[in-house]
Parts: structure tokens; C-alpha cells; sequence
């Protein structure tokens, strides 16, 4: 009864993002347990250099992810920031954050790859030759190892939107006070949020080899959500 009621008071934007991203997510399952087709990887964003880079993969990635976890945390900012935010600002607008947040997210994360495969190959599209000798397994002499990884790794999930809704949320409510999952006592806003964001930065510029998270895609969203909202919020004074 609890999820029943959760799920119709929803408010419509917030409840189709979720829905598109729980079809997309059982539909890659299924896809993989029973066709053996690895959805998730095809529609996953590659580096646009990519001879595997397909355009539509700019929208689709912000509706895969890669295990249940990644989905899980995902629709949880969804649901505790997005529905807030959408019955404050209104679909349409609603609409426009998440989206363009998502796609923020994809330009600042694309721009940081193609400095990494600069670095690696000496050029931002290596050609197509080259592409098929290092996607084959051979490492060309004149690259880097971690060539292959930028050209066919896929990157998936719409945190990079949600971290769009995060800063928004922040903004429209900087005294609201929030739990995090390490600190047991609640944190402001307008404090929490940038901290997230420091560490993202952080950690993105360190680069651990252990760190497979696309920290310049959470940035990258963020940013966009920061920009919108300075512009819509331009006559609006009052916070909470």
C-alpha cells in the first residue's frame, strides 16, 4: 500500500523518468539472460571519436545502468530531489533541467575523454585503422595501454541529470537539512551539496585506479543545473 501510494503521488515527470528507466533497466536483463545481448554496452555512450559512437547514445545513456545498485541509488535522488523540484518549478521546466543536465553531463564527460585519448594517441579522433588495431587487442606502438578503454568503455546512468536536480535542490532549499549515509547527523543544504561537488572534483582530477566512477559527468550535470537555475531564478527571492 506504501509503494502504491508513493507511486500516484508521484508528480508526472518524475514518475515517467522512473518508469522509462525501470523498462530500460529490466529490458537490458533480459536482453542479456535471454538473448545474450548486451544491451546496456550498445546503448551506453561511447567517446564520440569512437568508431563504435552511435549519436543516439547521447540520450540513451541517461536511461541504462549497469547493476542494480546504480539503478537504485539513481531512482532514489530521483524521487527525494526530482519531486520536490517538479512541483516547485513545473513540468515543463522540470523536463528541461533533467534533460539538459543529462546532456551537460555527457559534454563535460566527452571533453575530458577527449583529452585523455589526446594524451594517449596523440590526436583527439584517432583513425579509423588505428581504432581497429587497438579494439582488436594489439596495442600499437605508437599509444598508450589505456587506449582501448577510452574508445570502447560506455558510460551509463543518469546520475549526471540527478546531480542536476541535486544542485537545484540546493539552491531552492539551501536551509533544508539532509542525512548522509556516513555522517549521523543532518547537514544543511546549501553545505552538503557543495561538498559532494568538491569531492567529485576531487576525486575526478586524482584519477585512482581503483575509481571507475565519471566524475566529470556528475560535474558536468551539475554545472548545467547551476546555470539554469541562475537564470530562472533571477526574480525569485525567496528561499527556503
Amino acid at each position: 500500500m506504501g509503494l502504491l501510494y508513493l507511486f500516484r503521488n508521484m508528480p508526472p515527470a518524475v514518475k515517467n523518468i522512473f518508469l522509462i528507466n525501470l523498462i530500460f533497466f529490466l529490458g537490458s536483463w533480459v536482453s542479456q539472460d535471454v538473448f545474450h545481448y548486451n544491451l546496456t554496452y550498445a546503448l551506453g555512450m561511447k567517446y564520440f571519436g569512437s568508431i563504435l559512437f552511435k549519436p543516439f547514445q547521447i540520450f540513451t545513456h541517461m536511461f541504462m545502468h549497469g547493476s542494480f545498485s546504480h539503478i537504485l541509488f539513481n531512482m532514489f535522488g530521483l524521487l527525494m530531489f526530482g519531486s520536490m523540484i517538479e512541483r516547485f518549478i513545473g513540468t515543463k521546466r522540470f523536463l528541461l533541467l533533467y534533460l539538459l543536465s543529462g546532456l551537460g553531463s555527457a559534454f563535460l564527460e566527452q571533453s575530458y575523454w577527449a583529452y585523455q585519448v589526446s594524451e594517449c594517441a596523440g590526436m583527439v579522433i584517432p583513425d579509423k585503422m588505428l581504432q581497429e588495431t587497438v579494439l582488436s587487442g594489439i596495442v600499437a606502438p605508437s599509444v598508450c595501454q589505456n587506449l582501448i578503454q577510452w574508445l570502447a568503455t560506455p558510460m551509463v546512468g543518469a546520475s549526471g541529470a540527478i546531480y542536476g536536480l541535486l544542485v537545484a535542490y540546493g539552491m531552492f532549499f539551501p536551509n533544508s537539512e539532509l542525512m548522509f549515509i556516513f555522517i549521523p547527523y543532518p547537514i544543511k543544504a546549501k553545505y552538503m551539496i557543495p561538498g559532494i561537488i568538491l569531492l567529485d572534483l576531487f576525486l575526478g582530477l586524482s584519477s585512482f585506479n581503483w575509481d571507475n566512477v565519471a566524475h566529470f559527468a556528475h560535474l558536468g550535470g551539475a554545472l548545467t543545473g547551476f546555470i539554469l537555475i541562475k537564470i530562472w531564478n533571477q526574480n525569485r527571492t525567496r528561499l527556503f
